[in-house]
């Protein structure tokens, strides 16, 4: 079975709010020339009434559109912040493709839920191979206080449309459990490991049928700061390296499973500069950006 087929699954373990709109209440217009007192007063206190009633539900709704995220912010990936882009030069199968061919960009998303009520940061990403678009959507991104500030991926949901498939398809993918890929800053240096074992599942929105899981595992390891220099622009960044495996032949269909590895360097007050993802039974480059461009930092 071809690799285009798992790689929407392969992509996401390495790598606005709705508008509120409320119907106008009539308020009981008085028709009488002459001004009947009693009208006037009934319809003051309906429109009182309509008013305080609609404040409430206006001020209940707004109440349970804003997750409870707080004031949740990773000075390594600004996800919390409004109004910023990056773009980047890519490469996606650069055995079938070839080097910088794709172009990425992500830009800033807001506070908002996941499928399974998960309160999240969203923010968009969409990449294209040589002019044509191969997937865009939103990624749901977790960011927790306990015992420092970490940032989690949780959700995936994406239109994916590349060769061979003949139609795009919009697919939701989630994490059993949120696999965090940034700790806490005050574990800069400190040479950590930390490890992640989910299901991945992944569901075609657009048709009816059963969703598919698969078993996922693997760790993080944190590498320290460094100098690194992207696009002929120097940065100071975070390296954090990953190794992480799917279990393909669970579902029955595949002869393979699929493993790789990968390395990550994040900015403080801009997020993500560079990563690389290499499967390790080809060693083909399956996906890697370097950033070119950014702004509303």
């Amino acid at each position: 079975m071809s690799r285009y087929l798992i790689l929407p699954l392969c992509l996401v373990v390495g790598c606005s709010s709705s508008k509120i709109t409320f119907d106008e209440d009539d308020t009981g217009t008085n028709n009488n020339a002459s001004g009947d007192s009693q009208t006037d007063t009934n319809t003051t206190s309906e429109t009182e009434t309509d008013t305080t009633s609609e404040t409430e539900t206006e001020t209940e709704t707004e109440t349970e559109t804003q997750p409870p995220i707080g004031d949740c912010s990773h000075p390594f990936n600004p996800v919390d912040q409004p109004g910023w882009e990056r773009n980047y030069i890519s490469t996606f199968i650069n055995d079938e493709n070839g080097d910088d061919t794709a172009q990425t960009t992500e830009h800033s998303g807001s506070a908002t839920y996941t499928s399974q009520g998960l309160a999240a940061y969203s923010t968009y990403e969409e990449t294209s191979v040589n002019g044509a678009e191969t997937w865009s959507g939103l990624i749901y991104h977790i960011c927790d206080e306990t015992g420092g500030t970490t940032l989690a991926m949780a959700e995936w949901n994406m239109y994916i449309d590349y060769p061979p498939m003949k139609d795009g398809m919009q697919v939701i993918m989630t994490a059993s459990s949120p696999r965090v890929y940034l700790p806490d800053v005050s574990r800069i240096g400190s040479g950590d490991t930390w490890y992640f074992d989910y299901d991945l599942t992944a569901l075609n929105s657009g048709q009816k049928g059963v969703p598919i899981s698969i078993p996922v595992n693997g760790f993080y390891e944190e590498l320290g700061m460094e100098n690194i220099e992207v696009n002929g622009q120097s940065y100071y960044a975070w390296h954090i390296y990953s190794e992480y495996f799917m279990e393909l032949t669970a579902l029955g269909v595949f002869t393979n499973d699929y493993d790789a590895v990968a390395d990550y360097w994040w900015v403080e007050g801009i997020g993500l500069v560079k990563e690389v993802h290499i499967d390790t039974r080809t060693n083909a480059i399956i996906l890697a950006k370097e950033l070119e461009s950014t702004s509303g930092f």
